[in-house]
């Protein structure tokens, strides 16, 4: 009886279903990492503060082009 071949398929299955949940959280994971980078939640701002650093610039490019135009053909 120490050879029992139902206690082998008894150990190989429970280590099959702890690989399974295990792979069935690393989905689970995986997918929450996605929904999280589609929404940009792992990202929260940066877009909006590139656009008002670019906006910022602008304004003041334009008004240092405005001032120079106005200074030389008024």
């Amino acid at each position: 009886m120490a050879d029992d071949p139902c206690r082998n398929v008894r150990a190989h299955a429970h280590s099959l279903e702890q690989e399974i949940e295990l792979m069935r959280g690393v989905v689970a994971a995986l997918r929450a990492s996605a929904r999280g980078a589609k929404s940009g939640a792992t990202r929260p701002e940066p877009r909006r503060w590139k656009i008002a650093a670019v906006a910022f610039l602008a304004g003041v490019g334009f008004g240092a082009l405005t001032m120079i135009a106005l200074t030389r053909f008024w």
